[in-house]
């Protein structure tokens, strides 16, 4: 059930997400697979194609469309990041951006900067 509410969920967004995603220039994988965990972190990413999503409790299901972006984004732009040596807080920082930057904002207008991340527009823009 959790995982039907997931999926209603996304299925929801994908199209005009992926849409705002290749208005970016961002490359598309032709897929990208979610795995789905009571453990761990809310999200993870093993690139290039491949997401872990916690849905343990109400919280990580009503927050699954944000995570499931937020680690879309972390794969889509793993080579810029890798090229511009971010480290990990400048990383989560444009990632940030990303929601509160673009047209991502019309999907996710309650989006809160994470207090890890390091949000240099410079490093989103290059």
């Amino acid at each position: 059930m959790k995982i039907e509410k997931v999926r209603s969920g996304w299925q929801k967004i994908e199209k005009k997400f992926f849409n705002i995603i290749n208005n970016l220039n961002l490359k598309i994988a032709d897929k990208y697979l979610c795995y789905t965990t009571l453990y761990g972190p809310e999200g993870e990413y093993k690139y290039p194609n491949i997401i872990d999503l916690r849905i343990k409790n109400n919280k990580d299901i009503k927050n699954a469309n944000e995570t499931i972006a937020h680690e879309l984004i972390h794969l889509l732009i793993y080579n810029k990041t890798k090229k511009l040596k971010l480290n990990y807080r400048q990383t989560e920082g444009v990632i940030d951006l990303f929601f509160t930057e673009t047209e991502l904002m019309t999907i996710f207008p309650k989006y809160k900067f994470q207090s890890i991340g390091i949000h240099n527009k410079k490093h989103f823009t290059n």
